[in-house]
């Protein structure tokens, strides 16, 4: 099901890249990103097997953090520069997830 759902989701992006024609979408960045977050998904699965009940919470917190910076990552590289405002921002994100995870 994720691996599906993976696909839906980077599809257009993949199309897009080529013109919006199937046989020459960027099929290997779709096999990426589905092989990529299927391994975070069992990494998060894992860690949660493994945590507290008190850390679930902070776990959820981490996932939240992660999902942003990943996305504020691409919006910077696709642009293709980094703004003070955003450089502090990734600063924060790493202070943030270093407290949790203390």
């Amino acid at each position: 099901m994720f691996s599906m759902v993976a696909f839906i989701g980077v599809l257009p992006f993949a199309l897009h890249s080529s013109g919006f024609t199937i046989p020459t979408a960027n099929w290997t960045m779709v096999a990426i990103a589905g092989f990529c977050g299927a391994l975070g998904l069992l990494s998060f699965n894992s860690m949660l097997a493994g945590a507290s009940v008190q850390n679930v919470g902070t776990l959820f917190v981490l996932m939240t953090v992660v999902q942003v910076v990943v996305a504020a990552s691409y919006l910077t590289v696709m642009s293709g520069h980094l703004s003070l405002e955003k450089a502090g921002g990734f600063v924060a994100a790493a202070v943030a997830a270093y407290l949790l995870l203390r």
